[in-house]
C-alpha cells in the first residue's frame, strides 16, 4: 500500500503539470467535474444519474478537445479522489487506478480500470461514480466505445433491399439490439492518419474488453469511411471495407446527413477537389459487427494470445 502511495504521489506532480499548461477551457471543464463528483454523498451507489450526466460531459470533451484532453481530463478527476481521504486508503491498496496515471502520462493504448477488471471492488461514492461512467464511455485506441443500443431506426433507412438483412442480421448474430458498444473516432492530432497498423490495434483493444465483457453484444456504429468505394478517392483507407465484411461484419448505406458529409470533406484536399468536380459523392455506411464475429478476427491476429494472457 505505501508503494502505491509513493507512486500516487509521484504522478500526481506530472499530470498537474500536465492540466495547468491544458487550454483554460479545459482546465474550467475538469474543475466543474470534480467538484460535482466530490460533493456526491458517500452512500451514493454508481446507478445513479450522476454517472450518465457525467458520461455525456466526457463525451463532448473527447468531441471537441480529442482524446489526449479526455485521457487528461478523466486521469485529473481520479487523481483528485484518490486523493480525497477515505478514497485515499481504500482505492491504492489496488494499483489498476495508479497504474491507469502512468500510462496516461506515457500516452499509452490503456483501457480504463473499470472496463480492465469487471470485478474491481469500489465502495458507493464519487470513485464508483466516475468509474460506471469510465465503463459507459472508455478509450480503444483510437475509438471511443459508448455503451448503448442499436438505432432502430436503422432498419427503416437501410437502403438498396437491406432492411430484411439488417433486421436479420440484429437477431441471429447479435441476439438484439442491446447492449452494444458504439464506436466513434474523435479527430486525430495534425499528422496523424487512420493507418491499417492504427485501426487493427484499436479494434484488438475493443475486442479484449469485448472478451471481458460477456454481455455486450457487438459494436456498431456509421461514418462515410465505412464506404467500399471510398478508395477510389483516398485509397489509403481502402482497406476498411474488405476487413469488415471479410470478417463477419454487415455494413450497409444509410442516408447522410450534412455533418457527416462535412466530415467526410473537410480531412482531405483530394476528397474535397474530387467532390467539387463530382467525382465523389460522401456516402454514410453503417456497420454491425458481432462480438463472436470480432473475437474469431482478433484470434487471427498476431500477438493476439500474447494479448490475452497479459490482460488474464
Amino acid at each position: 500500500m505505501s508503494e502505491h502511495r509513493g507512486a500516487l504521489d509521484t504522478v500526481a506532480l506530472e499530470l498537474r503539470q500536465a492540466l495547468r499548461a491544458a487550454p483554460e477551457s479545459l482546465r474550467s471543464t475538469e474543475e466543474r467535474l470534480a467538484q460535482m463528483l466530490l460533493a456526491l454523498p458517500r452512500e451514493k451507489s454508481g446507478d445513479t444519474p450522476m454517472p450518465s450526466a457525467l458520461t455525456r460531459e466526457r463525451i463532448l470533451i473527447t468531441r471537441v478537445h480529442g482524446s489526449a484532453a479526455a485521457d487528461l481530463v478523466d486521469a485529473s478527476l481520479v487523481l483528485r479522489l484518490l486523493e480525497a481521504g477515505e478514497e485515499r486508503r481504500r482505492a491504492t491498496r489496488s494499483h489498476a487506478w495508479v497504474a491507469f496515471l502512468e500510462d496516461v502520462l506515457e500516452s499509452a493504448d490503456v483501457l480504463r480500470p473499470s472496463v480492465l477488471y469487471p470485478r474491481l471492488k469500489i465502495r458507493p461514492g464519487p470513485l464508483r461514480a466516475i468509474a460506471s461512467s469510465m465503463r459507459s464511455y472508455f478509450r480503444s485506441g483510437d475509438y471511443w466505445c459508448e455503451r448503448t443500443g442499436i438505432p432502430r431506426r436503422w432498419i427503416l433507412e437501410a437502403r438498396g433491399g437491406a432492411r430484411f438483412r439488417v433486421a436479420r442480421y440484429i437477431a441471429t448474430q447479435l441476439g438484439g439490439f442491446r447492449p452494444v458498444w458504439q464506436t466513434h473516432l474523435p479527430p486525430l492530432p495534425p499528422g496523424v492518419h487512420l493507418t491499417e497498423e492504427r485501426y487493427v490495434r484499436s479494434h484488438l483493444l475493443i475486442a479484449q474488453a469485448l472478451r471481458l465483457h460477456p454481455r455486450i453484444r457487438g459494436i456498431a456504429s456509421s461514418s462515410w469511411y465505412y464506404d467500399p468505394r471510398v478508395g477510389d478517392v483516398s485509397p489509403w483507407l481502402a482497406f476498411i471495407a474488405p476487413l469488415l465484411v471479410e470478417n463477419g461484419c454487415f455494413c450497409f448505406e444509410i442516408p447522410i446527413d450534412g455533418p457527416m458529409r462535412e466530415k467526410a470533406l473537410q480531412g482531405s484536399v483530394t476528397r474535397r477537389y474530387a467532390s467539387e468536380r463530382g467525382d465523389y459523392a460522401p456516402r454514410n455506411f453503417a456497420r454491425l459487427w458481432s462480438r463472436d464475429a470480432i473475437l474469431r478476427w482478433a484470434e487471427r491476429q498476431p500477438g493476439w494470445q500474447l494479448r490475452r494472457a497479459v490482460s488474464a
